[in-house]
């Protein structure tokens, strides 16, 4: 593979990762300033390059470690279009009611972050169950118990209430202060 091509791939490969794209795409909804997208991507992208390091790697390949800061990329640009997307969505005209398509939108993002929120707490709450319990992996049970019995009500849970939340939020006008 030829130098361009890795770069390439390593950029698509972070933006496409959880452990990028989740804290990224929140550090650009809710910074303030463009600085601190910035200064987070920079974080969100050390904390990644420090954990690959502890990984091992297959037989015969070796890291090119002068690539490394081109891991910036994928955490800079997730974190730079939610930054934009949520000033794009504050400008708009506070006085107007959101109309039904918007509402709509921002409700099915509330519903995907609710749902990713939601399993996150579910699969932590049901591998601490699994730990305390002491309940046997004898033909997945542990496993069984929590998918079926955790990270999927969680992800139902957080799916729900995250539509709620965005489907009223959105029909509320800003005060003026």
């Amino acid at each position: 593979m030829d130098l361009l091509g890795a770069l390439v791939e390593s950029v698509l490969w972070g933006a496409l990762r959880p452990s990028i794209l989740v804290p990224a795409a929140l550090l650009g909804w809710w910074a303030r300033r463009a600085w601190v997208v910035v200064a987070g991507a920079v974080v969100i992208a050390a904390v990644d390059f420090g954990l690959s390091l502890t990984e091992a790697l297959p037989p015969g390949a070796e890291r090119v470690l002068w690539l490394a800061p081109a891991g910036i990329l994928a955490p800079l640009g997730t974190a730079y279009a939610a930054f934009r997307l949520r000033a794009w969505l504050a400008a708009r005209d506070a006085a107007a009611p959101a109309s039904v398509a918007v509402r709509l939108v921002r409700s099915g993002f509330g519903a995907v972050l609710g749902a990713v929120l939601g399993g996150v707490v579910g699969l932590g709450l049901g591998l601490a169950v699994v730990e305390i319990g002491q309940v046997s992996s004898h033909e997945g049970a542990s496993g069984y118990l929590v998918v079926f019995g955790f990270l999927l009500p969680g992800m139902l849970i957080g799916l729900l209430s995250g539509a709620v939340i965005g489907w009223r939020r959105s029909g509320r006008v800003p005060q003026a202060t």
